[in-house]
């Protein structure tokens, strides 16, 4: 069994991870669809992320922004979407929660997904915290 650790990015400022911040935000529905697809996940190699049979719950995104993916679940109508980057062996990092609207995610998200991932790279300690799936 393959296990993954997920990681969720916080700011020097902040003490709470997005994962954090976006959790205490939703309904039962929310947190239990997302704690599904992570349990999914974590439990399976990278190359198994994305396969079809699994809805697909991940996806790499396309250029400009290939060097990130998005976690991929749907409740009452709305796509969340988790995006992060694969940051070391068995590891992803969550950089920020979007929502796909009309087939699009907001602007202004490259920017920021660059400017956070660099922050990781250079000092993972200081910048994200390990998220443990709850089931």
């Amino acid at each position: 069994m393959v296990t993954w650790r997920v990681l969720g990015f916080r700011s020097s400022v902040e003490d709470e991870t997005v994962i954090r911040s976006w959790y205490i935000q939703q309904g039962k529905k929310e947190k239990a669809k997302f704690n599904v697809t992570l349990e999914f996940l974590v439990q399976r190699p990278r190359h198994e992320w994305s396969t079809p049979v699994q809805n697909p719950r991940f996806k790499l995104l396309h250029p400009p922004l290939d060097e990130f993916g998005e976690i991929r679940f749907e409740v009452r109508n709305v796509q969340h979407r988790p995006i992060g980057f694969f940051s070391n062996g068995n590891e992803f990092t969550i950089l920020e929660f979007a929502i796909e609207k009309d087939g699009r995610l907001p602007n202004g998200l490259q920017s920021k997904l660059e400017a956070r991932r660099l922050l990781v790279l250079g000092d993972k300690r200081r910048y994200t915290n390990e998220w443990r799936v709850m089931v």
